[in-house]
């Protein structure tokens, strides 16, 4: 596959001016697309050659390691893309592009934009409320019961009031403890003078029986 170049200006124009905004790709055998390009326009270590037509520039691919598809332009340049290139419409009649091998259908899915195509947009969400699920009543623990109350403790049991001693109490303790204090004081004399008592009376009445 080959076109003709239209002139000598279209050779010299840098090819990011080849990329139109609205794109139309159209497949051709064996598994090209015409009207498109890539962009990167040239993969890492790779440039611009010379080739006859868009099998040959394939051929070119397949050659060099790393490179998976490429764009050939009417003008005879060769380019050299990865799989990261994008692929982008050209103007009508410009550019080609390929895989390096149309065999691989991974390639061939990729050229054909089936792996860059957007995912399809989800639903907007549902403003429904959703209703809550409540808990079954067997699920509600019950209040533990309460123990009974504590008896309140007995007051305690009254004290008697204390009496306080008159002054006439007063006195006579008074005097019981002075005389009983005198009577521990005195009783060896008191005992002595009682039995002299005793004795002078035991000897009196000796004294009348033996007289009589």
């Amino acid at each position: 596959l080959s076109w003709p170049s239209s002139s000598a200006a279209a050779v010299q124009k840098d090819p990011s001016d080849y990329f139109d905004a609205d794109p139309e790709p159209e497949h051709i055998p064996p598994c090209f697309l015409k009207d498109t390009a890539n962009e990167p326009l040239n993969m890492p270590g790779q440039g611009r050659t010379i080739a006859a037509s868009a099998m040959e520039c394939q051929r070119r691919c397949s050659r060099t390691r790393g490179c998976a598809q490429f764009t050939w332009f009417t003008d005879g340049g060769c380019h050299l893309q990865q799989h990261s290139a994008t692929r982008r419409a050209s103007h009508p009649g410009v550019a080609v592009t390929g895989p390096s091998d149309c065999d691989e259908e991974a390639e061939l899915k990729a050229l054909l934009g089936e792996e860059h195509s957007p995912p399809p947009r989800s639903p907007p969400p549902s403003t429904k409320e959703v209703p809550t699920e409540r808990p079954p009543p067997s699920a509600v623990r019950e209040p533990a019961p309460r123990p009974p109350p504590t008896p309140p403790a007995p007051p305690p049991a009254p004290t008697p009031p204390t009496r306080t001693a008159t002054r006439a109490e007063a006195a006579t303790g008074l005097k019981l403890s002075t005389s009983a204090s005198f009577l521990g004081e005195a009783s060896p004399y008191l005992l002595f003078l009682l039995l002299l008592a005793f004795v002078g009376l035991a000897i009196s009445g000796v004294i009348e029986k033996l007289s009589g």
